[in-house]
């Protein structure tokens, strides 16, 4: 194989590999919370942390569950100290 067919069959490759995630949705959820930290999606419901302070903007205090298809929020956690910073640990 010489160099040009390879170069050109490398080229072809990562074309090809490109279009490979053209069938990827995105999809934007709004949620009502200004602050948040890492959300996890499963199946329909996205699980949290959010702040529901809107007058402390850096306190995220509470733990949702926000259904995607009816918009149904659910809290399954709310911290009950004044300044509290809530993080997922994996």
């Amino acid at each position: 194989m010489t160099k040009q067919t390879y170069y050109l069959f490398m080229i072809l490759m990562i074309f090809s590999l490109a279009g490979c995630n053209q069938d990827v949705k995105q999809v934007i959820i709004e949620i009502p919370y200004k602050e948040y930290n890492h959300p996890v999606v499963l199946g329909d419901n996205m699980f949290v942390n959010v702040n529901r302070d809107a007058n402390n903007l850096f306190d995220v205090d509470a733990l949702i569950q926000y259904n995607m298809k009816t918009g149904e929020e659910k809290i399954l956690y709310e911290s009950e100290y004044e300044e509290s910073a809530m993080q997922v640990h994996k």
